[in-house]
């Protein structure tokens, strides 16, 4: 009778050890996936303002450009434009959100069109006196265009 007693007191007692390290398995795999998701915010906040960085530098590059005409600050430009892209193809592998997904097709192509004329406007520089390419850069079109950029960047970043 003792042995019986003994072997379903072990019984039990396995049961509960098995209870206690299934329990510990799946909390240990909620907080995995806790800090997965915070991993993949802060990256995806640290890529979006590594953009948006990128692009500050990029307009503060024409600015010196229409101002100096200095050569060297195209190939900077071109430099930046990479790292945009760079950023852009980061933010594309890091959303898991649909809402973001669906809002970066739209930021790409506000960051292209304003890349594109940011490039015109240093190749008018070129061509030009330097007041008539600042004119330009900075008509109310061009400063939509970028406003644009600037606000589509705000969604994403939500």
């Amino acid at each position: 009778m003792r042995s019986s007693y003994s072997r379903a007191a072990s019984l039990v007692g396995i049961a509960l050890l098995a209870a206690a390290v299934t329990t510990a398995y799946f909390g240990m795999r909620a907080v995995n996936e806790t800090l997965r998701v915070e991993r993949l915010a802060l990256s995806q906040v640290a890529g979006i303002e590594g953009l948006q960085s990128s692009l500050k530098e990029a307009e503060a590059l024409q600015r010196e450009y229409l101002i100096t005409s200095e050569p060297g600050l195209i190939a900077r430009f071109e430099t930046q434009r990479e790292k945009i892209r760079l950023h852009l193809a980061d933010l594309a592998a890091r959303f898991e959100n649909p809402e973001q997904r669906a809002a970066l097709p739209p930021l790409a192509s506000a960051i292209a069109e304003r890349l594109a004329l940011i490039e015109q406007t240093m190749q008018e520089r070129r061509g030009s006196a330097g007041a008539d390419a600042a004119r330009l850069a900075f008509t109310p079109a061009r400063v939509a265009v970028a406003e644009r950029a600037d606000q589509l960047l705000d969604e994403v970043r939500r």
